[in-house]
């Protein structure tokens, strides 16, 4: 003699499984298409990896939190400029553009190509600026500005 099944209120009934709790034998993720109730969405990343906000992803004075960089950038700053410039616009080397800041820092107008640079990477992420900021910054402290150029570019995933 078979037993009735009694269902709880609240429960689901034996066989049929509940959205949201996966049960075995029935797929843990929904299948391509519209979203599943009880599944958490997932975030769409977005492919033109501008920065969300407008703004630098980390401070101008935080060039001691890759403190490698930092000092590369204060020995040879043409090196670090050449590498930006590289990861901002997907070239394949980084002498021609070290050689050109090395040449112009050598004149004393290593802001204005500073900022140049500084220009393109802003452009690349989607930041908000202007290129006379951009020379200030790169003639008040150029290893911070290259540190901070080369962190935004990080984290962009662009080197």
């Amino acid at each position: 003699m078979a037993q009735p099944q009694m269902q709880q209120q609240g429960y689901p009934q034996q066989g049929y499984p509940q959205q949201g709790y996966p049960q075995q034998g029935y797929p843990q993720q929904p299948q391509q298409g519209y979203p599943q109730q009880g599944y958490p969405q997932q975030q769409m990343m977005t492919t033109d990896n501008k920065s969300p906000n407008g703004e630098f992803h980390k401070g101008l004075f935080d060039c001691f939190s890759n403190c490698g960089t930092c000092l590369l950038a204060w020995c040879c700053p043409c090196v670090v400029y050449g590498q930006n410039m590289q990861a901002a616009q997907q070239k394949e080397g980084c002498f021609a553009d070290a050689a050109v800041y090395f040449c112009v820092a050598a004149l004393g107008c290593n802001s204005c190509l500073g900022a140049y640079g500084r220009d393109i990477v802003r452009e690349s992420r989607g930041i908000e600026g202007q290129f006379i900021t951009d020379c200030l910054v790169h003639a008040c402290c150029v290893p911070c500005a290259l540190t901070q150029e080369r962190a935004e570019l990080v984290h962009a995933g662009k080197m």
